[in-house]
């Protein structure tokens, strides 16, 4: 297994890496501000030659070892699961990716249904795991999730054991859903899952070397949930809300935000014409397989990531984020005397939130990752919110309508595997009771 620096694909290599690998020139531009110490122990105890700008980043790392199915079996003992993501196919489904855009690679880097990696996690059981690894995020990180909406009035909100999310349907969102007695269509058909009966979050994971400790798994309801927002504005609910989204537009990169349009003789669709986070002088232009972040006001109009578009179904195949379609890119100044560039026309949108009322601090507990796979359990209990956007009193865990794992800044080297809703296992004489 190489190690991050040595993965980064060749689109990747801006001038601070190519430096620092040829010429040792740039040591902050790509080293790690996460785990030093540990890197550093890492490579002399590896016998690998400490005059490396990039400590811990140009060496190569065995994956974790699998452990032995009894190992396996006794983690679990006693428990039940309703399973999240299993990893067994080629693709994560359903997985989204996100970050803050300042990164140099991701391996995987597709948005979304991202490719498994084969893996053993239990000896001799072969199997897929989900293997993510890339930065440096030099703002606030990224994450990975998956939206838990769907129509449960046909399969029923409360998941039963051993059961796994294989399919979201989206029929609660059908166009030919017209809402019922003046309801709008995500009090009608939309909800999240019943997660009342269960105790909290499970899953198996490792990190390299290279990666930072912690992971943060979280899950979030209808009232704070930014992907049940969207849906309302797809929709056109009616407002107040219980709270609002805000979409930043400008590069977090260090690249200029720069205008693309296609030379019809090179082949490149019509439909990348816009403005991205990439330097024309010295960036190769963007292709229908290898793109850039989008900014300014392609950003504002881009169909939100959480769901991919299907032709087949009207309403996911929303071209435009409908709460930003008639946005421009400016500059804006909250109250508390902070400025961001968002996604805002005066006049014409919704003045942006300020952090009382926006969308999206879910409820999360940070887990510090070993090198050996091991498994974790999240009691819903230990859940809270980080305090940087709408609070709220508590949880409502009949209506949980996303899960999400997010980390911060510096680099990443995750595996992870089997992804569940956990509680203790009911037996006979728990059930006659």
């Amino acid at each position: 297994m190489l190690s991050l620096a040595t993965l980064r694909p060749a689109r990747a290599l801006g001038f601070g890496f190519a430096a620092c690998v040829i010429g040792g020139l740039l040591l902050g531009a790509c080293e790690s501000n996460k785990n030093y110490d540990e890197r550093q122990r890492f490579v002399e105890a590896n016998g690998f030659i400490d005059d490396e700008p990039c400590v811990g980043t140009c060496i190569e790392y065995d994956p974790p070892e699998p452990l032995a199915p009894r190992q396996c079996a006794d983690a679990e003992a006693g428990l039940e699961f309703y399973g999240l993501w299993n990893f067994d196919g080629p693709v994560a489904s359903y997985m989204y990716q996100y970050s803050d855009g300042s990164l140099e690679y991701r391996i995987p880097d597709a948005g979304w249904q991202p490719e498994t990696a084969a893996l053993e996690r239990c000896s001799g059981e072969g199997g897929r795991v989900f293997h993510l690894e890339g930065g440096p995020f030099e703002a606030w990180g990224g994450g990975l999730g998956r939206t838990l909406i769907d129509d449960y009035s046909v399969v029923g909100s409360a998941p039963a054991p051993g059961g796994t999310i294989d399919k979201i349907s989206w029929n609660c969102a059908a166009p030919e859903r017209v809402a019922e007695n003046g309801k709008p269509r995500t009090e009608q058909r939309c909800t999240g899952l019943d997660l009342s009966d269960w105790d909290g979050i499970s899953f198996w994971a490792a990190r390299g070397p290279d990666g930072q400790a912690a992971i943060r798994p979280m899950i979030g309801d209808w009232k704070g949930d930014d992907d049940w927002s969207y849906l309302q504005d797809v929709f056109g609910d009616p407002e107040p809300r219980q709270c609002y989204r805000a979409k930043e537009c400008d590069c977090t990169d260090g690249k200029p935000c720069s205008w693309f349009s296609p030379d019809s003789d090179a082949g490149v669709t019509a439909d990348l014409e816009g403005y991205y986070c990439y330097d024309p002088s010295f960036d190769p232009d963007p292709t229908a397989t290898d793109t850039y972040d989008a900014c300014g006001v392609t950003e504002c109009r881009k169909h939100a990531d959480t769901f991919e578009p299907n032709p087949s179904d009207t309403w996911t195949n929303v071209s435009v984020d409908p709460r930003f379609a008639e946005s421009e890119c400016v500059e804006y100044d909250y109250r508390t005397g902070l400025t961001d560039t968002l996604c805002y026309t005066p006049g014409v949108n919704r003045p942006p939130p300020e952090s009382d009322q926006k969308c999206g601090d879910h409820w999360m507990s940070p887990v510090r990752l070993s090198r050996e796979w091991k498994f974790y359990k999240v009691p819903f209990g230990d859940l809270l919110q980080q305090g940087w956007a709408k609070e709220f009193a508590h949880i409502d865990l009949s209506n949980v309508t996303t899960f999400r794992f997010t980390y911060g800044r510096g680099w990443i080297d995750y595996y992870i595997d089997d992804v569940s809703f956990y509680r203790k296992q009911c037996d006979a004489a728990d059930e006659a009771e």
